[in-house]
């Protein structure tokens, strides 16, 4: 007789989770279920875990199942499916537009008004730090044969960092500059790589990170810290200034210097989300250098690039797994992330057959601290 219940992870209050038994949902018309092996933690998650809020609902009023970055097999197909079947690997896109809207029918579904998110006020669909989690077919993609199920967890974060590049329209021959060598920041980094800017400063807080940035191919690494920014990246580009330049932390600062290191008739991304910013920067002197300014949303139809640039080689994110925990010690491993500060996120995995050994192990992983400052 089919298992009734699953084990989950519930955010609880601040900084607790707990392990509960959750209903296994029905599988849905153009559904399918998918047994969860890798399960990420971004910075969005963590603030909420350190906070006991997201968006401006208390947690402890509504526990919820938490994450949205994972990769796992079709266990169920509903019925309709037709591009899936059982025992394919899948990595998942946790938003689902309604389809119908304009934007959805202009191929921005990710700016779509009715859209839900895993794990997200205020429809709280559940998360996949689960045994399974159900989704529409269309956002579960097959993994080739040359990505692993864990690279398949980091599709989700590396589909923010293609985003952003693809919106800067950053291409060969380009110099550029990233704030921010969390997560998001260095998946922006090989994602300007892959797209040929051979050139990429990144600028962070933390040595540790930096480090992470340099092996991973940035040119050059600036600790705001205890280095001045803009006379180095001055002197980088000969007084010439940065093509494109992306914030990946959300600081003030940060995003006050953008206008400062952008190039006349450049372009700034905001990729890190910002919270109660009492200004931004000095809009006289973004229109004087008449500058492009654009943010960013999540993603949209970039999962299969996304996938394909891991099974090429170009985007190593597998460079980024930093450490595993049993799924029961998740409560450990965002304390282990909100107090270490790592270079890396953690990546949650869950019972599956390891290829190697052909023994039953299950775990969380912890990859790294790639989400925000």
């Amino acid at each position: 007789m089919p298992a009734k219940e699953m084990n989950a992870v519930f955010i609880v209050d601040a900084k607790k989770l707990e392990v509960r038994k959750a209903p296994i949902l029905p599988v849905g018309h153009e559904h399918v279920r998918v047994k969860v092996h890798y399960t990420g933690i971004c910075g969005s998650n963590l603030h909420v875990f350190q906070s006991g809020v997201s968006k401006g609902y208390r947690v402890a009023d509504r526990p919820y199942i938490t994450r949205h970055e994972s990769a796992g097999e079709v266990v169920e197909v509903g019925e309709g499916v037709t591009s899936l079947k059982i025992g394919d690997r899948v990595t998942i896109e946790p938003q689902i537009a309604c389809g119908k809207c304009e934007l959805c029918r202009e191929g921005k579904y990710n700016l779509c008004k009715n859209l839900s998110f895993l794990c997200v006020p205020p429809l709280w669909l559940p998360g996949t730090l689960a045994d399974y989690v159900n989704m529409p077919a269309d956002m579960c993609y097959k993994l080739s044969e040359s990505v692993s199920t864990l690279e398949g967890a980091l599709v989700e974060p590396l589909a923010v960092g293609l985003q952003a590049v693809s919106l800067a329209n950053a291409t060969l021959g380009m110099n550029a500059l990233v704030f921010g060598s969390g997560c998001i920041g260095i998946m922006t980094l090989v994602s300007l790589l892959a797209r040929g800017v051979s050139r990429v400063a990144m600028v962070d807080l933390v040595d540790l990170r930096l480090k992470k940035a340099l092996e991973l191919g940035a040119t050059l690494a600036i600790n705001s810290k205890t280095q001045n920014v803009i006379e180095i990246i001055d002197e980088w580009t000969d007084s010439r200034g940065v093509d494109v330049v992306f914030d990946a932390s959300g600081s003030y600062q940060a995003i006050e210097q953008m206008v400062d290191v952008t190039r006349p008739g450049g372009t700034m991304v905001q990729v890190g989300n910002v919270a109660n910013a009492p200004h931004m920067f000095n809009i006289q002197k973004m229109m004087d250098k008449e500058l492009l300014y654009t943010g960013v949303h999540r993603y949209r139809n970039l999962f299969p690039t996304a996938i394909n640039a891991i099974a090429s080689g170009k985007t190593p994110v597998d460079k980024m797994v930093d450490k595993i925990y049993p799924f029961e010690q998740s409560q450990e491993a965002f304390l282990y992330k909100s107090e270490k500060r790592r270079v890396g996120t953690d990546v949650s995995k869950r019972a599956h057959l390891n290829r190697l050994t052909r023994s039953r192990e299950s775990g969380v992983l912890i990859r790294k601290d790639l989400c925000g400052l």
